[in-house]
């Protein structure tokens, strides 16, 4: 395991961590608690290699599921969101295991197609349902969580790699790689509503927790196309890294996260202006990406080097500095140019409470050019103050002074600006 601190470039994320994972590392998934990352790996010609790994998400420890079918390329995987159980595809078999997650054995194997190759998996927020697409052919088939058996099959595009649920538990949805579409299918009427064609080779699938949005990969365009998920309307259409492949949408629904497969690199995109706001390194070729929301990481399978990088996002507050009007004074007793007092009150941004403990500089700007005047740190009602500023002359040519906090742990930069007038 290595870990590594960011870049200045990286300012968003606190530590990547480097971890051993085991042949061609595909899916990822994590468990409710958010206590495990499951990884599979899909193997070569050696059975061995065919496994699912088993993360601790704090200590990262790895142990290997039992039972996993030798040869059976396991690919997608997803966790019930109850908890007890994770699904998993092993197109090799044409099948799907269920997997104890109390003890990580599986306890069933259930038939999917022998030759449609099942390869994304996602479960109901009921837990009642698990769906599969097969690659192969062309289908998503519905399981039954309580009898582990396949009770609808659903025509649909064509090599279909992946499928998602929608939170309300009405819709899933599919991308279909050879056919540059994405189906809408009711998961009530186990039938197509919608069917919205996307940029070449859509491969990723991922929707917002609150439900707004359906965000779509497309490998050969290098784009995440957003869409309604009630309009089923295109909302935007994003440039992102080399052939982007799976992607995730954090817990408030405010970023997604984009694994690069050709660019060695994870996109992040602000879902509010979608657009690209930082570019991640990861290992070779990722190609799965999974999010959990405690602890804060994001998950990413780098599946030509056989590793897991897992990144550890920074929470910043972002605050706001208010500077108070000053005024320059001469002390006829003195002859000294004295500011009486310089004031500005740092806060939390969105909840308006104080920041204290934090140091706030001031500087006068004056023709000449910058003047220091002082630091101060802030008290338990946010406000940072300096008192009886002596100032050479050269200040008297300042018509504003600006506070300005550095930024710190927890905590976004910020500045602000006043007036500084000499009243005699």
């Amino acid at each position: 395991m290595t870990i590594q601190l960011p870049s200045a470039d990286t300012p968003s994320i606190l530590a990547t961590t480097t971890l051993p994972a085991g042949i061609q590392p595909t899916g990822v998934a994590i468990n409710p608690a958010g206590t495990k990352a499951y990884v599979t790996n899909a193997g070569n010609s050696d059975p061995a290699t065919s496994t699912v790994f088993v993360y601790d998400t704090t200590t990262f420890n790895q142990t290997t599921v039992t039972g996993i079918l030798p040869s059976g390329s396991p690919r997608g995987v997803a966790v019930l969101p109850n908890g007890a159980f994770a699904y998993v595809a092993v197109p090799g078999a044409g099948s799907v295991q269920k997997i104890d997650t109390s003890t990580d054995t599986v306890v069933a194997t259930i038939p999917v197609g022998a030759t449609a190759f099942p390869f994304g998996v996602a479960a109901t927020p009921d837990s009642q349902f698990v769906y599969v697409t097969n690659l192969f052919g062309n289908q998503l088939r519905k399981i039954s969580v309580a009898t582990d058996t396949v009770v609808n099959i659903i025509p649909i595009g064509s090599n279909p790699p992946v499928v998602a649920i929608t939170p309300d538990n009405l819709f899933a949805w599919v991308a279909n790689t050879f056919s540059n579409t994405v189906n809408k299918v009711s998961v009530t009427a186990n039938s197509i509503v919608g069917t919205i064609p996307v940029g070449g080779a859509p491969s990723g699938v991922a929707i917002s927790p609150d439900g707004s949005f359906v965000w779509i990969t497309s490998t050969f365009a290098n784009t995440v196309t957003k869409i309604d998920a009630v309009t089923n309307a295109i909302v935007a259409v994003i440039p992102v890294g080399n052939a982007p492949q799976t992607l995730a949408v954090s817990p408030d629904s405010s970023l997604v996260y984009v694994a690069n497969n050709g660019a060695n690199n994870v996109s992040v995109i602000d879902a509010a202006t979608n657009t690209v706001t930082s570019t991640l390194t990861v290992g070779a070729n990722p190609i799965g990406v999974a999010i959990n929301a405690s602890p804060d990481q994001v998950w990413v399978t780098n599946n030509n080097n056989d590793t897991v990088t897992v990144l550890t996002p920074s929470v910043t507050v972002g605050t706001t500095l208010t500077a108070s009007p000053a005024v320059i004074t001469l002390n006829t007793m003195t002859g000294q140019f004295v500011i009486p007092l310089l004031s500005a009150t740092l806060e939390e941004t969105v909840s308006g409470d104080p920041v204290p403990g934090q140091t706030v500089s001031f500087t006068a700007n004056a023709v000449t050019g910058p003047l220091p005047l002082g630091s101060a740190v802030t008290n338990a009602s946010g406000v940072a103050s300096l008192t009886n500023v002596v100032v050479p002359p050269t200040a008297l040519t300042a018509p504003t002074y600006t506070a300005a906090f550095a930024g710190a742990p927890g905590f976004d930069p910020s500045s602000s600006t006043a007036t500084l007038t000499f009243t005699g």
